[in-house]
């Protein structure tokens, strides 16, 4: 998971909370991998690009992207407190949950 602060971006601090951007997720076993990578951009678009590669019996790659509008309102989250507070930000089912991105 990505919290950033860039300028002239949603990523900004403000008032105390900071914006998820990004959300990355892999899942393999002996015979693919697969690859998940969540962006969610300053327009209210939530991209969502999918790569699967295929060990066995031959090596394939497939490559997947879809691009929805979203409600980015429930990306803002409370800025850790210390170094010890930053549990709750690997919770991303909690964080994400489907009714928060209002897809349309």
């Amino acid at each position: 998971m990505i919290y950033n602060k860039e300028e002239d971006s949603h990523n900004k601090d403000v008032d105390g909370k900071i914006f998820l951007r990004q959300i990355e997720l892999y899942d393999e076993d002996a015979d693919k991998r697969i690859t998940n990578k969540v962006l969610f951009r300053d327009n209210g678009i939530m991209n969502v690009k999918t790569i699967t590669e295929t060990k066995r019996p031959e090596f394939r790659m497939n490559y997947e992207e879809k691009e929805t509008q979203v409600n980015l309102s429930h990306n803002w989250l409370r800025n850790p407190q210390n170094y010890t507070d930053y549990e709750y930000l690997f919770d991303y089912q909690n964080i994400l949950k489907p009714e928060y991105l209002d897809l349309q």
